[in-house]
């Protein structure tokens, strides 16, 4: 009988056939026809940019349960509802080491994230058909470690998309739709395609065309810090600091987000200060008040004071799986590879592209002691922000270049930050990156006979005041009892607003997700 992972792994296959069945019907229609000239992109969400859904029904260890699913991140009505549905996210590791979903229900990426009101991807999805890219959107669970991610991909999911060609009227021994492609990873999805590339000798690595990370915290970023004390205030406000941030500790995946480790530091310090652009001066976390290292991966205790809330249970096991995952990161390319891998970085300007760069972006913390009464709830959070620095808003522009890659392999984009229109979470739909994109991509496979590069749908979000306004209405609303009454409460505000407001609301909570809680005012 399958194991729970085992069954997982088929259940996240199976929640991908309608994406998979899509590119392998545009490779047949045209794909085919076009021989060498055919272009495979496949496409890595950021983390959180993925949809979840969760199975309605327990594991069945017998195999004979058909399981049926429910969309979680991001149905507005179960996370920001009274029922708490981000919650159900939590995961919890058992003795085999395994880390199992909230009562072994399934939990599975369904595509990238869909919410009807304003997709982030959807500009790049349509830049791809128009420039004859055929593209497969790899979504995934942003909640696990990332070396599980790579397995999935490299050894179930590729020779998954092989299996279904057939059926799609391919035969993959003589037309592989995957004999050539090119990986694109936005944010932490260009982390996966980091470590996807450390595996070098792998067939899809050995004949991948280009690896392009775009707006990728290589080194870190500091609200995944935060997020460990004090959750994620755009997740919801109907919700405790102490619960939501416990339940985001059991998530190993994040834990290879905070900044780079002191070792690391030390090893490429130099390479890091060197930055033609943007260096990076001193180790970004450090004591709030001497200002040592304090180096998130290796934390120290001082008497009764130490650095992490543990919720009552042990860390270290997490902290340090994120540390093996983080250790890859920074790891040198291989040769056979790193002509072929390139780093798309995002800049704020004021006054345009050719304006002096905005300092916007959290580059840097400062952390506190904290004793083992620390409660989320009543205490405040230990981590301090440091000055602003250039970047997207969200990546500081050192943490976005993989410095062991030579300066040509560096691209940075800048971008009118007013209005806020030049922003992490949509750099996939910005005309800069995606010319560059299209520049790469002929580099490697040959000028095409026509170039588009699409400007983005240009409507601004929704001012922060109105979206803090419309945050506090909902967690309202959600304390309204009994639930029945919360639920249909909060479904008629959503549904009483304009749809462009709607729209732009969305729009400002991709934002805020993506830039994290911060400890400067908003």
């Amino acid at each position: 009988m399958p194991s729970y992972i085992q069954s997982l792994i088929q259940e996240q296959l199976k929640q991908l056939d309608g994406a998979i069945d899509t590119f392998l019907d545009g490779y047949r229609d045209w794909g085919i026809a076009r021989g060498d000239k055919q272009r495979t992109v496949i496409f890595f969400p950021g983390g959180l940019a993925s949809e979840l859904t969760r199975a309605h029904q327990p594991f069945d260890p017998t195999g004979g349960t058909a399981y049926t699913y429910r969309q979680i991140w991001y149905d507005i009505g179960l996370i920001r509802g009274p029922d708490k549905a981000a919650l159900r996210l939590a995961m919890r590791r058992e003795a085999d080491s395994e880390d199992y979903d909230e009562f072994k229900q399934f939990v599975v990426a369904s595509g990238p994230m869909d919410n009807c009101f304003y997709r982030p991807y959807d500009g790049f999805v349509d830049w791809c058909r128009q420039n004859d890219l055929n593209l497969l959107i790899f979504s995934w669970d942003f909640r696990r470690k990332g070396e599980w991610v790579v397995d999935l991909f490299l050894d179930h999911f590729l020779d998954y998309v092989r299996s279904r060609a057939p059926g799609r009227g391919i035969n993959p021994a003589v037309n592989d739709p995957l004999a050539s492609v090119s990986l694109v990873g936005h944010s932490f999805g260009g982390m996966l395609v980091k470590w996807i590339a450390n595996r070098h000798d792998h067939p899809l690595c050995q004949n991948m065309q280009l690896a392009v990370t775009v707006g990728t915290p290589f080194y870190g970023y500091g609200s995944q810090i935060h997020r460990m004390f004090e959750g994620d205030p755009d997740v919801g406000g109907n919700y405790m600091k102490s619960e939501l941030s416990k339940a985001i500790a059991t998530m190993p995946g994040g834990y290879s987000l905070f900044y780079l480790d002191s070792q690391t530091y030390d090893d490429n310090r130099l390479a890091l200060q060197n930055d033609l652009e943007y260096p990076l001066h001193e180790y970004p976390c450090l004591d709030a008040t001497d200002f040592s290292r304090v180096d998130p991966y290796h934390p120290a205790t001082r008497g009764v004071e130490r650095r992490y809330h543990e919720f009552g249970w042990d860390l270290a096991p997490y902290i340090a799986d994120g540390f093996n995952q983080y250790k890859l990161m920074p790891k040198p390319l291989d040769d056979s590879i790193k002509q072929r891998f390139h780093c798309v970085r995002g800049v704020q300007t004021n006054g345009g592209p050719g304006g002096p760069d905005h300092n916007g972006t959290t580059g840097s913390v400062r952390w506190q002691w904290i004793r083992n009464t620390f409660d989320p709830d009543s205490n405040p959070s230990p981590i301090l922000d440091g000055p602003k620095e250039p970047g997207d808003g969200t990546i500081p522009a050192w943490s976005a270049r993989l410095v062991t890659l030579n300066e040509d392999h560096i691209h940075t984009i800048k971008g009118e930050v007013e209005g806020e229109e030049f922003e992490h979470m949509f750099l996939m739909e910005q005309a800069g990156v995606l010319s560059k994109l299209l520049e790469l991509l002929d580099t490697r496979q040959g000028e095409r006979e026509s170039r588009v590069v699409m400007l983005r749908r240009n409507f601004a979000p929704a001012p922060i005041d109105e979206f803090n306004r419309v945050s506090r209405e909902l967690a309202r609303l959600a304390s309204i009892e009994p639930r029945e009454a919360a639920n249909q409460a909060i479904g008629d505000f959503v549904q009483s607003m304009e749809p462009n407001r709607r729209a732009a609301l969305v729009k400002r909570w991709f934002i805020e997700m993506a830039r994290g809680p911060r400890s400067l005012p908003r």
